[in-house]
């Protein structure tokens, strides 16, 4: 498993350990033009707020690609289905 697959695989594990898969599947089609605004917004406050989070800088990099939010939602749908 590549580390872009890797990467969406443990933002879907942790948005479902929240009990937010669902609603996060949801909230990114809703707003899937502007997950790379968001993406930048993570990496605009990470220096000013001090988070130093591999995982945090993952995840933003993850909202950049269309490919990979895509996934993300498969992922988090795939829950909905069980």
């Amino acid at each position: 498993m590549n580390e872009k697959r890797r990467t969406s695989e443990r933002a879907a594990n942790w948005l479902r350990h929240f009990g937010l898969g669902i609603a996060a599947a949801g909230f990114l089609e809703a707003f899937r033009s502007l997950t790379y605004i968001g993406a930048q917004v993570l990496f605009l406050f990470e220096p000013m707020i001090g988070w130093r989070n591999d995982s945090i800088r993952d995840f933003a990099r993850l909202l950049e690609d269309p490919d990979q939010v895509d996934d993300l939602i498969h992922r988090l749908r795939e829950e909905e289905e069980r």
